[in-house]
């Protein structure tokens, strides 16, 4: 049997998904990792999945808060090596300002208008 960390990764990131106001499915999530628009990040007991633009974005988490700071630093190291200057957390849920303040994040005001 072939391993695939999708498998792993998916009901993390579908229970990520459900507490989001992300209008994405767990589907469009894998496409945007297929396509290699996302990187996929794969812990023991948790899933996170980030985007590069000019800057590293984390956009989906789920599982173990501890590793998710953990897997947090890899990615930052990886955007780094890729020339991103910031790493930016788009709509994580309120507890993350606190967990994430120790790391060195700051919480900063993002305008946003449905269309």
């Amino acid at each position: 049997m072939t391993f695939d960390p999708w498998d792993q990764a998916a009901p993390f990131l579908q229970a990520a998904l459900d507490q989001s106001r992300q209008r994405l499915s767990l589907e469009d999530v894998k496409a945007a990792v297929e396509s290699g628009a996302a990187h996929l990040w794969l812990g023991q007991k948790s899933a996170a999945v980030t985007e590069q633009t000019m800057d590293t974005n984390a956009w989906l988490f789920g599982g173990d808060l501890e590793e998710a700071k953990s897997m947090l630093l890899s990615a930052e190291a990886f955007a780094a090596h890729q020339g991103c200057k910031t790493m930016t957390i788009w709509e994580g849920r309120p507890g993350w300002e606190r967990v994430l303040k120790s790391l060195g994040y700051e919480k900063r005001t993002v305008l946003v208008k449905e269309l």
